[in-house]
């Protein structure tokens, strides 16, 4: 403002050498133009924060509305349906047990955690660990309908998932654990039989003999293993 009171002073400063007509001609230009100049001002002021307020209380609004609709979709609801190895017959869908809609999903979903515990080489599904897969036969005592169910879950999850690496580190899981539990197959002649030839086919597959060779699955040895079984049951 004090510049403005400045400039009318050097106006009146020079009133007497110009005619009448041209001081209020300067005078209505000068006024207009400061006019015009607070106008802008107050607007460069005030309607950049407007804006920013009503900006920032949208993306936060949404923000909270996304975080929130996350939240909600994240939460496990899994054991109201089931609890891992409760003695029942499981539906068809594996969704309906795990949350299998994204990583994050299954490591929060209760379920899968308790599976996790007793076959921590899923990790694999995430990244990569050094938890090794056996060799061996191992000859146990041994709960048929856990074993039934176990399979059971993990076919449903192979249905489920996709890529071959996935699908490969599911399928060296469900070996492994058979032949962990080798007195099953020698009970069970004919499962044992299915399992021998389904792994043969497994291992003409070039990619899943490469996956096994990065897990260190020696699948030469399950091979040996499963039809000794199935010919000896």
């Amino acid at each position: 403002m004090n510049r403005h009171i400045d400039i009318f002073n050097n106006i009146f400063a020079i009133k007497d050498k110009i005619s009448d007509n041209d001081f209020l001609e300067i005078n209505n230009k000068l006024q207009k133009l400061i006019q015009e100049n607070e106008e802008l001002r107050n607007k460069i002021n005030t309607q950049p924060e407007e804006e920013t307020d009503e900006e920032y209380t949208e993306t936060e609004t949404e923000t909270e509305e996304e975080e929130e609709s996350e939240e909600e979709q994240s939460q496990c609801t899994c054991t109201s349906k089931w609890k891992y190895l409760e003695p029942i017959v499981l539906a068809e869908d594996m969704n309906e047990y795990f949350c299998l809609e994204s990583e994050q999903c299954m490591k929060k979903c209760e379920n899968f955690k308790k599976l996790l515990e007793d076959f921590p080489q899923l990790e694999n599904l995430f990244n990569k660990t050094d938890f090794p897969f056996v060799e061996d036969q191992i000859e146990q005592e041994y709960v048929k309908n856990n074993i039934v169910m176990t399979v059971r879950i993990f076919i449903g999850l192979i249905d489920k998932f996709r890529g071959k690496k996935n699908k490969a580190i599911i399928s060296f899981i469900i070996y492994e654990y058979l032949i962990k539990n080798i007195n099953f197959l020698k009970d069970n002649e004919r499962f044992a039989q299915t399992v021998s030839k389904k792994f043969e086919e497994f291992i003409e597959d070039t990619e899943y003999v490469q996956l096994a060779q990065e897990y260190n699955v020696n699948l030469s040895k399950w091979n040996h293993i499963l039809k000794s079984v199935s010919q000896n049951t």
